[in-house]
């Protein structure tokens, strides 16, 4: 997983980092693979009744292709109970802004320099996104 995170964000979290968030009670992990391949995963963390979607990757080989977008709504059936997904993202990320945006996802605020610099990056400032849940599913 580690491995996949370092070849698709600059902010990817080291092995160590991802094992430390699983052993976290509320944790959400979900993956998607394609024949022996991760495709992509998912690490969100449910919080009362909301979930925070902390990282989604996605193989530079599967971008485009559905993984992503399937992610996000195994997240949101798995979230029941929950009333709202939120997650932020790099202000210049314009491409993963648009991608929460046509899954429903708005913008509700901005965290000023949330991501440290990395990988080359300056630090930069965050969207805040939230996506409401459906009834039926905040329903439990």
């Amino acid at each position: 997983m580690a491995r996949l995170g370092q070849a698709a964000l600059p902010e990817a979290w080291p092995q160590e980092e991802i094992a430390a968030t699983l052993r976290i009670g509320g944790t959400l992990w979900l993956a998607r693979t394609k024949g022996n391949e991760l495709a992509g995963y998912l690490l969100a963390q449910r919080v009362a009744d909301e979930v925070h979607l902390l990282q989604i990757v996605v193989a530079a080989s599967h971008r485009g292709r559905g993984v992503g977008t399937a992610l996000v709504h195994a997240l949101e059936r798995d979230a029941q109970g929950a009333r709202a997904v939120y997650l932020e993202a790099r202000m210049s990320n314009r491409r993963a802004i648009r991608f929460y945006e046509r899954l429903g996802f708005v913008r509700v605020g901005l965290r000023p320099r949330y991501y440290a610099p990395a990988g080359g990056l300056p630090a930069e400032d965050a969207v805040i996104m939230r996506k409401t849940l459906a009834a039926s599913s905040a329903a439990g």
